[in-house]
């Protein structure tokens, strides 16, 4: 659809140059509602993305999860998919595709968490906007019994449905 392709490049553009006010705040505000769900007390094993710049931060959440005995798994693109690695509090990183930190010394690993943590560019309701290469709608198809938990800051929800038949819908998202 081209039109979602043009969606895309304009959020990714948008997204970009747009100074979140009080991005702290609100990743703050974000963690908080995270620690405190049910599906993230409950979860003995977590998917979560290790954030960029202008996404909501996922360190305090990844360090909560380490500090209460959680296994925490990263993706790390690998060709078309992506694998996930097991972290640990001394695990080192280095810069990887897409600027991405990705573990060095993480081991690989086919567990399948109770909750995954995923970056949104934009989100309607509950569907999701990536950033287009389909990664984590390729991860989440393999993994349907993950609960899907969608985070970003509320400057990027859109008015519009946008959702492909591939496209997999969160099953909650949260905002600031």
């Amino acid at each position: 659809m081209s039109d979602k392709r043009q969606l895309k490049t304009r959020l990714r553009k948008d997204n970009l140059s747009k100074n979140i006010k009080n991005k702290d705040k609100k990743s703050e505000s974000i963690f908080l509602k995270v620690i405190l769900s049910s599906k993230y007390l409950n979860a003995k094993s977590i998917f979560i993305y290790l954030s960029t710049e202008k996404e909501v931060n996922t360190e305090k959440i990844i360090n909560d999860a380490l500090e209460r005995g959680k296994t925490v798994l990263v993706p790390v693109i690998a060709g078309k998919d992506m694998e996930t690695h097991i972290i640990d509090k001394n695990t080192s990183y280095a810069i990887g595709k897409y600027s991405i930190k990705k573990p060095i010394d993480g081991e690989i690993s086919d567990i399948i968490p109770d909750l995954t943590i995923l970056p949104m560019l934009g989100f309607y309701n509950r569907e999701r906007l990536g950033k287009g290469a389909g990664y984590y709608d390729r991860y989440l198809a393999k993994r349907p019994s993950t609960y899907k938990m969608g985070i970003c800051f509320s400057d990027y929800l859109l008015n519009c449905s946008f959702a492909e038949p591939h496209d997999i819908e969160m099953d909650e998202v949260i905002t600031d």
